[in-house]
């Protein structure tokens, strides 16, 4: 047995962290966000829910590992030929025949409940920051900062030694991680292959029940409905969901990059007219009880990395990388990337005990 780290609990860790318990390994992720799941995430706030990250995914990225009670078809109608800036978690070779092809849904009740189907029984610790990677002669050790109380093993300025380390989070973050140790520098060439878009997002909610007659005819979402918007969700119209009326309003690639030193108050204070004004300005959605920005810096890979299945692990060396900017932009790409990584990592291992 061996003692490996995962920096990352998004999908790429979930599935590394999942193939290397199951091979008897001691694993342990750290996260610096206070809740898994990466782009499935999902902000309860106030009794409303957003999935303000990944709006959709491709049935076809997910595997069998899930229980289908977690994932619903939504929606019904979703036209075929989408504009590539979506924040969907969709192959970009869309097909632009064959509807059956395109079979999108959403995680039920929440898209983070597919990141904690995968999680349960893996050992995550939120709010942890990993600064620094070093190598000694005993293993891997990482520099870290906790933004929450940390456990006796994080209370240290740094943790471990490890084993191996299998590092998720976003190719820049990656690269710097990776550029102390010398012997690393073919994956840190490849994370700096990878090119992202930035994404803000506009997270809405009112006092209203969603069954208001107010809101009956509006669609389930707006696909590219301005030239600054890509895509409005009506969260409460999502399977399995319950609570108060709440939508998201992804912004276009364009309006978010040039809008990146906004505050979150004053990204949220731009988009709203946006949004009143393609649903019709209602007055049912005049006054929001509840409104906030949120910007993923890091959000839509438009180019990945193209990292080959034997270069995800370094050369002689127990350190590996995974992520949605590795081999494919999306869900699936990052739990084939994940497991690839753990694969090369634990067949290293045992090849070097």
């Amino acid at each position: 047995m061996k003692k490996i780290l995962i920096i990352g609990s998004g999908a790429a860790g979930l599935a590394a962290g999942r193939f290397l318990v199951g091979q008897g390994h001691d694993v342990t992720l750290f996260d610096k966000g206070f809740r898994l799941g990466g782009r499935l995430a999902t902000r309860n706030i106030h009794g409303f829910r957003f999935d303000h990250a990944t709006a959709l995914l491709s049935r076809d990225g997910l595997t069998d590992d899930l229980p289908d009670a977690d994932f619903a078809t939504w929606p019904s109608d979703l036209p075929l030929d989408l504009p590539l800036d979506l924040p969907l978690d969709l192959p970009l070779d869309l097909p632009s025949s064959k509807p059956e092809a395109v079979n999108t849904g959403v995680g039920v009740p929440a898209m983070r409940s597919l990141a904690e189907a995968w999680g349960a029984g893996l050992t995550i610790r939120q709010g942890v920051t990993v600064e620094k990677i070093s190598q000694t002669p005993d293993g891997y050790i990482v520099d870290i900062s906790a933004d929450i109380k940390p456990s006796a093993e994080q209370a240290k300025p740094y943790c471990g030694p490890y084993d191996g380390v299998i590092v998720t989070a976003p190719a820049p973050q990656a690269a710097v991680l990776l550029a102390d140790i010398p012997e690393l520098a073919a994956l840190v060439e490849l994370a700096e292959k990878a090119v992202y878009d930035p994404q803000w997002a506009l997270l809405v909610g009112y006092d209203i029940a969603p069954e208001n007659n107010a809101l009956e005819n509006l669609p389930p979402c707006y696909v590219s409905p301005h030239p600054d918007i890509s895509l409005i969700t009506h969260e409460t119209a999502k399977p399995g969901r319950s609570g108060k009326t709440a939508f998201v309003v992804h912004a276009g690639a364009d309006w978010s990059r040039a809008h990146l030193d906004l505050s979150k108050p004053e990204a949220a204070a731009r988009l709203l007219p946006l949004f009143q004004e393609i649903t019709g300005n209602l007055p049912a959605l005049s006054s929001p009880s509840y409104l906030a920005g949120h910007l993923w810096r890091y959000s839509r890979v438009q180019q990945i990395a193209g990292a080959a299945e034997k270069d995800v692990l370094a050369a002689h060396q127990a350190i590996a990388i995974a992520g949605d900017w590795v081999i494919s932009p999306d869900v699936k790409g990052a739990r084939t990337s994940g497991r690839l990584a753990a694969e090369n990592l634990h067949r290293y291992l045992i090849k070097e005990a």
